[in-house]
C-alpha cells in the first residue's frame, strides 16, 4: 500500500490569486508571475507543478470572481436607483399633468415639471438600457490608447473590489499573453 506524502501547508488560493493578479495588473508576464509566486510563497506551498499556465488560471479565476461580485453589486444598485427614480416620477407627475392657472388667462402647461419628468424618464431609460445604442467609430483609437483604457478600467475594478471586501482554462502560449494553450 502506497504511503500518502503530505506537503507543507499550502498557501490559500485566494491569497495566491490576489498576489498574482496584482502582478498581472502591474504588467508582468505570466512566466514572471509564476516565478514571483514561487519565490514569494515557496514551490512546496503552491499547487503541484506551478507554472505560467497555473498563474494564468489564477488570474482568470480572480477576474471572474471580481466580475461576478461587481455584477451582483451593480444589479442591487440599479434596482435601488430605479426605485428612487420611480418615486421621483410619481411625485412630479401630477404637476406635469396639471396646467398652471393664471387669473384672466388660459391655463398654461407647467413646462418645468414636464422637463423634469422627461429628465427622469431619460435617466431611467439609460439605466435600464432602453435607449438605442449610439454608434461609435473606434478606427481613430490607437492600440496603446485601448490598452491604457483597459488597464485603467481593470485598476478601477480591482480597487472597487478590494474596497468592498474591506467594507463588509488553460494557460497562454508563451506565458506573456492571454491566448490559451492547446494541449
Amino acid at each position: 500500500m502506497a504511503q500518502h506524502v503530505t506537503r507543507p501547508q499550502r498557501v490559500k488560493a485566494d491569497i495566491r490569486r490576489e498576489f498574482v493578479l496584482d502582478l498581472r495588473c502591474s504588467g508582468k508576464s505570466y512566466r514572471a508571475i509564476a516565478e514571483a509566486a514561487i519565490a514569494h510563497f515557496g514551490i512546496e506551498r503552491l499547487p503541484k507543478s506551478y507554472n505560467y499556465r497555473q498563474a494564468w488560471r489564477d488570474v482568470d479565476t480572480e477576474l471572474r470572481r471580481i466580475a461576478k461580485e461587481t455584477s451582483a453589486d451593480a444589479r442591487v444598485l440599479r434596482a435601488q436607483e430605479i426605485d428612487r427614480l420611480d418615486r421621483m416620477l410619481d411625485a412630479v407627475w401630477p404637476f406635469a399633468m396639471d396646467p398652471i392657472e393664471i387669473e384672466d388667462a388660459p391655463p398654461v402647461p407647467n413646462l418645468g415639471a414636464i422637463d423634469r419628468v422627461l429628465r427622469i424618464a431619460e435617466r431611467r431609460s439609460k439605466l435600464l438600457g432602453l435607449d438605442m445604442p449610439t454608434r461609435v467609430d473606434y478606427t481613430d483609437v490607437s492600440e496603446e490608447e485601448i490598452e491604457r483604457l483597459a488597464e485603467e478600467w481593470l485598476a478601477g475594478q480591482l480597487a472597487a473590489a478590494r474596497e468592498s471586501e474591506s467594507d463588509a482554462g488553460s494557460g497562454p502560449e508563451d506565458g506573456a499573453g492571454d491566448a490559451p494553450e492547446v494541449a
